[in-house]
């Protein structure tokens, strides 16, 4: 598995921070099939075969841990950066 980390800042409060990046990510994860496992406080899970996504949503920080098959990552990793970037950036301000 080729592993990634992507940390996004914010400053808004950590309950408005986890209810707009669960939405976010569950878009996410309908479009690529993958199923949510809670973790604990503000942190969860999105998996499927090949796929293994932890997100972690702290005070000031959220931080998404991408770990891919060495196939899907040729496959798709600039697109789910790019989707990343577009879904989760902007609902942090």
């Amino acid at each position: 598995m080729a592993t990634k980390e992507y940390s996004y800042q914010h400053a808004l409060p950590r309950d408005v921070v986890r209810g707009r990046v669960e939405g976010a990510l569950e878009q996410i994860a309908r479009q690529y099939g993958l199923e949510r496992e809670d973790l604990g406080e503000d942190r969860f899970r999105l998996h499927r075969s090949g796929v293994d996504v932890q997100v972690a949503v702290d005070d000031g920080k959220v931080t998404i841990k991408v770990d891919l098959s060495w196939v899907l990552e040729k496959a798709v990793r600039k697109v789910l950066e790019d989707k990343l970037d577009r879904e989760v950036r902007p609902i942090l301000v």
